[in-house]
């Protein structure tokens, strides 16, 4: 059975170890192993050889349902103790729903194509945008539409879609899965050349352990768009737009309908009420005073408004499922 890296979260519990929590996505349920990882190098020889031969690997196993485990928070471990990927190129991702012969597909960009006379939008994944209008092409946004191409071209003549639980978006197109006859996945192929990013956008999640471990591995090895890609930091934003940004978390504010959380000044995380079912609350409460690195599309609320309120944060991220967020400096305690 293969398993891709869901979560990772790390605590301090000793100068010499640290326990490592590790969720694992299985075909029908979540393992969740707590790990015993050396965390000093000088620690004694005993508990150094036990550990590098065995590393006491499962100490607590226990069962998830799927929907529990689709509402953890995506975590990146920060210490010499650290999670490996399992490799996303040997992962089985396999949509579910029926499959359906796709004709004659035209590339429009990285994430969007033409065929069976209409739009289709990829799942999972958003690639950077080309330019139109005398507006310039975002990094690699070229690179990713060819990369599509010559994906279409060189899988076989046999192309299927797959669609997904939602099945359109809000500007009509068509949510699918391009899968090739061999069953690999436009969207995980892009991934792992690091020519785009996961994007979790319920209800089409069923393959977002697939697509994480693929930009993670591309991220690693820093291909393409990761050679070079920082995170925007609060105070530095100046577009709209999808973008990894970085931010320490100000202050967290949980309303009846929706629950807020502000990085920096000028950041605002929305949580909406149809989408808190995916979060713990009580987690998302402790986010104060944490480093978080975000993905999403941000929108500027001063465009709508002549004068934006003081306490309103300029830019907007509505967030939808927790995997967008990852913990960058954990605190020593366990969430």
């Amino acid at each position: 059975m293969k398993y891709a890296l869901l979560v990772t979260r790390s605590t301090l519990v000793s100068k010499r170890f640290l326990i490592l929590v590790v969720v694992l996505n299985a075909s029908r349920n979540v393992l969740v192993c707590v790990l015993l990882a050396k965390h000093n190098t000088n620690a004694p020889r005993f508990s150094k050889k036990v550990l590098v031969i065995s590393a006491f690997f499962v100490s607590a196993v226990f069962s998830l349902s799927p929907a529990l485990a689709s509402t953890l928070p995506a975590f990146q471990a920060s210490s010499s103790a650290s999670a490996s990927y399992v490799s996303a190129a040997r992962l089985n991702c396999k949509p579910k729903g029926k499959q359906q012969a796709l004709h004659q597909p035209k590339v429009i960009d990285g994430d969007t194509l033409y065929g069976n006379g209409q739009k289709i939008r990829l799942i999972g994944i958003n690639t950077p945008e080309l330019g139109y209008d005398n507006s310039p092409s975002e990094p690699f946004a070229l690179a990713a539409k060819q990369e599509a191409k010559r994906w279409l071209e060189q899988s076989s003549k046999h192309l299927f879609f797959v669609k997904g639980k939602q099945q359109r978006d809000r500007y009509g197109r068509m949510l699918a899965y391009i899968v090739n006859e061999q069953g690999e996945l436009l969207s995980k192929h892009l991934l792992l050349k690091g020519l785009g990013f996961y994007i979790a956008v319920p209800p089409n999640t069923e393959l977002l352990p697939c697509f994480i471990a693929a930009e993670q591995g591309a991220r690693n090895n820093r291909q393409n768009i990761w050679r070079e890609l920082s995170p925007t930091t609060t105070g530095n934003v100046s577009q709209p737009g999808f973008q990894l940004v970085l931010g320490k978390v100000t202050s967290v504010i949980i309303t009846d309908n929706h629950w807020w959380v502000i990085l920096g000044k000028d950041i605002a995380l929305k949580i909406q009420k149809a989408d808190q079912p995916f979060f713990d609350v009580e987690w998302v409460k402790k986010l104060k005073n944490t480093t978080l690195e975000v993905r999403g599309w941000l929108i500027d609320r001063q465009r709508k408004r002549r004068k934006l309120p003081k306490h309103y944060a300029r830019w907007l991220v509505l967030v939808r499922h927790p995997a967008v967020i990852q913990l960058k400096k954990p605190s020593n305690r366990v969430y």
